[in-house]
């Protein structure tokens, strides 16, 4: 469960720290965005995906929170 108390979260590849997002905002490559969500608690589900050996994906879905 995380919470959004902002309404916004950073998105940026966790190859990164996430102390360098604001770096990665101004980069000309725009390697980090700002997504606009709702404020509120939400689950977290996560998926793996791994198409070869050299391969992995994380995906993370939020879900609103029903509490």
């Amino acid at each position: 469960m995380i919470d959004v108390p902002s309404g916004k979260l950073v998105l940026f590849d966790s190859a990164y720290r996430g102390n360098e997002t604001d770096r990665l905002m101004r980069d000309e490559h725009r390697q980090a965005l700002t997504i606009d969500i709702g404020v509120g608690a939400y689950g977290v589900e996560t998926v793996e995906y791994e198409p070869d050996p050299d391969t992995v994906l994380l995906l993370h879905r939020l879900v609103p929170s029903r509490i």
